[in-house]
C-alpha cells in the first residue's frame, strides 16, 4: 500500500510540473494514434470517390 501511495505522490508531481514526462508521453501517443486515423481512413476516402 506505501508503494503505491508514494507512486500515486511521484504521478502528482510530474503532472503539476510545467514540462511533465506523462503528458509528453501521451501527447505524442495521441499524435501518432491521430495521425493513423488519418492515414488508414485515406483508402476509404478514395474508394467513396470511385
Amino acid at each position: 500500500m506505501n508503494k503505491i501511495q508514494y507512486l500515486v505522490e511521484d504521478i502528482k508531481v510530474d503532472l503539476n510540473k510545467e514540462n511533465s514526462e506523462i503528458l509528453s508521453i501521451f501527447h505524442s501517443l495521441l499524435k501518432k494514434l491521430f495521425s493513423l486515423l488519418i492515414i488508414s481512413s485515406v483508402p476509404m476516402f478514395i474508394y467513396l470517390l470511385f
